[in-house]
């Protein structure tokens, strides 16, 4: 684009957009949809996420599962994972954060549904048994 951000317009921009999207095939269209979805939660989000790979073991009300977390926050985590979930299904995470530390219980419910798997908000943690 050779004009600078100052000599187009608003109105040229959200043309040159529309017209630059209608030439894409579907597919082009929805990988731009996600990839411009991915920026926008990321400049939502309060907290900042850490890519990680830790094994998390979860369970459902009727089904015990383990798979990897992908990424964390001090507010939850996303599990990827192919098994079926519904936002707002509750679950209850075990995973230890570093080699060193302690296992973290906390219960999360599911807030977001991917291809690549869930995103689990924390809701509380789960009191340490005190019989020890």
């Amino acid at each position: 684009m050779a004009e600078t951000k100052k000599q187009i317009s608003p109105t040229d921009v959200t043309f040159r957009l529309f017209e630059l999207i209608t030439d894409m095939t579907f597919e082009e269209q929805l990988a731009m949809l996600e990839e411009l979805e991915k920026k926008q939660t990321r400049r939502t989000r309060r907290h900042k996420r850490r890519e990680t790979s830790l094994t998390v073991y979860y369970a459902t009300h009727d089904r015990a599962y383990r798979d990897t977390i992908q990424n964390i926050s001090p507010t939850g985590v996303f599990i990827e994972t192919r098994e079926p979930f519904d936002v707002g299904q509750e679950i209850l995470l075990n995973f230890t954060p570093s080699r060193n530390a302690d296992p973290i219980k906390v219960r999360g419910k599911v807030v977001r549904l991917t291809d690549d798997g869930i995103g689990v908000k924390f809701v509380r943690q789960v009191a340490k048994d005190r019989s020890k």
